[in-house]
């Protein structure tokens, strides 16, 4: 967890009251978990005033309820009733807008004699419900580890679903006490599906234990020790990113030091490219892409930075295409129609800004930016930038020669 992070804390909806202080004057992030007795008893506007009450903009997660839920369950009558309960969360979930929700699977050797194709063929239709509310909410879903011994029930599930927005939630506390497995096997089974981790320490720890650089997959070669440093721009400061942001590893001490004698200025901003920038765009149409949540910030120097750029008649470059989406984002510029809301102040907080064509710039005059991969929303948003007749046909990057203004660079530390 880094310092500029906030918690992410679960609690139980009965509970919330007694400490929605605490945890909105401290900013927290929520995951809210609704037991079957609650769903029973909730109206709508009891989720629309907690709604409007959540004004801090936090990271939001549901958890299921999971007391006597049998998603897999042979008995129709106790599966009827689980797939009720998981359709009242969804219709919770339709209302609060959470970034995901998290289930029990339901698998235990126990139960199934250790049959999991049995329990498999009878949970994929409580899973097809459950994706199908999920894709009309904008949220994924993920399947928590409980009794598994190992991740071959859950690697069973997730592949048979087989939607990029079903994965894994990883509780190290139930990995703890079930698992006969290393836990480096469940992330080499399951980490590229991993949506949560309920972690009790501190996750810089365990992303050292297990974690790989996350290299691109034009990258066509095993992981290997030296790519922590090289995978990694020569500013970055604060840890978060899933990726680097790779616009930025041309810069080199050398030739920032070279811009800053051509009297170029230079600011950072932060923001932590999550897996969502990453997902495939499989919407018929553009404009109904959308973009998880992602955390940065615009610090006051950087907007001190603009407006003497701006005073001084210069242009503003991004470094990248998360630079763009950061400062975007802090012009409180949301939507496809680029309508302003205000200018460029200094902020933090998440953004899930999606930038497609067409889309009205507000802070940006020049961008510089690497290749990207078809229906990527990273082509979407420099088709946005640069349109939409000019960018399938350019195989290299134009080279913008004469700059002046200031050089606003993203700083994300890859962890």
């Amino acid at each position: 967890m880094t310092a500029m992070e906030p918690l992410h804390v679960h609690i139980p909806y009965v509970r919330l009251r007694d400490f929605f202080e605490f945890i909105k004057k401290r900013k927290y992030d929520l995951e809210i978990y609704f037991p079957s007795t609650v769903l029973d008893q909730l109206e709508r506007p009891d989720l629309e005033k907690l709604r409007e009450s959540l004004d801090w903009n936090p990271a939001l997660t549901l958890h299921a309820p999971f007391v006597d839920m049998s998603p897999g369950a042979i008995d129709p009558m106790v599966k009827s009733v689980t797939q009720l309960r998981f359709r009242q969360i969804m219709n919770v979930a339709a209302i609060l807008k959470p970034r995901a929700a998290v289930f029990h699977a339901g698998y235990d050797r126990w139960r199934y004699s250790g049959r999991k194709d049995i329990w498999l063929d009878n949970s994929l239709d409580t899973w097809a419900r459950v994706m199908d509310s999920a894709s009309k909410t904008g949220m994924r879903v993920a399947v928590e580890n409980v009794f598994d011994e190992d991740p071959e029930a859950l690697s069973m599930l997730i592949e048979k679903v087989n939607s990029p927005d079903f994965g894994f939630c990883f509780d190290t506390g139930h990995f703890n006490i079930f698992s006969t497995v290393p836990m480096e096997q469940w992330f080499d089974n399951l980490g590229k599906r991993l949506v949560e981790i309920e972690w009790p320490g501190r996750v810089e720890t365990l992303l050292k234990e297990v974690g790989l650089p996350p290299l691109p997959p034009y990258i066509r070669r095993p992981d290997e020790p030296g790519d922590r440093d090289r995978y990694q721009t020569v500013y970055a400061r604060r840890q978060g990113a899933v990726a680097a942001p790779t616009a930025g590893l041309h810069f080199t001490p050398e030739l920032l030091r070279a811009l800053e004698e051509l009297g170029i200025g230079r600011a950072t901003v932060t923001l932590h490219v999550g897996p969502g920038t990453f997902r495939p765009v499989v919407v018929e149409r553009v404009e109904d892409h959308s973009m998880e949540e992602e955390w940065y910030e615009v610090p006051a120097e950087a907007v001190r930075a603009l407006a003497r750029a701006r005073a001084s008649g210069g242009r503003i470059v991004a470094v990248g295409t998360t630079t763009v989406r950061a400062l975007e984002s802090a012009a409180g510029v949301w939507g496809s129609t680029g309508v302003a809301a205000g200018a460029v102040s200094p902020v933090s907080g998440w953004t899930d800004l999606t930038i497609v064509p067409p889309f009205r710039f507000r802070t940006v005059d020049a961008m510089v930016t690497n290749f990207h991969l078809p229906r990527s929303s990273l082509l979407l948003l420099v088709s946005a930038f640069a349109g939409t007749d000019r960018v399938p046909v350019h195989t290299a990057g134009d080279v913008v020669t004469n700059v002046e203004g200031t050089v606003i660079q993203g700083q994300a530390t890859r962890s």
